[in-house]
């Protein structure tokens, strides 16, 4: 039932402030998706930054090579690191 549960989310938007991205933050991030697992969900990256006054610069990455299971560690850790993330569940 649990396993149902977590595979009923299509995708995850991950969104990271360019100032946030560390060698430290990516390489735990990408610890952090390779311990979740393999999975359906698709993972959508976005990255901005803001450029002087309210202009924003972003842009989307999918990731083609990763699809995880949503877990209850993964989202632990977006949360413990502060990253705004939003799931996406499946139509019905």
């Amino acid at each position: 039932m649990l396993q149902e549960i977590k595979n009923l989310y299509s995708k995850i938007f991950i969104r990271i402030a360019l100032e946030d991205l560390t060698e430290e933050f990516i390489h735990n991030l990408l610890n952090a998706i390779k311990k979740a697992g393999k999975g359906k969900t698709e993972i959508i990256f976005t990255f901005y930054s803001q450029n002087g006054s309210n202009n924003i610069l972003k842009w989307n990455m999918v990731s083609k090579k990763y699809k995880i299971l949503i877990t209850n560690e993964f989202i632990e850790f977006l949360n413990e690191n502060q990253v705004d993330f939003r799931l996406v569940s499946e139509t019905i």
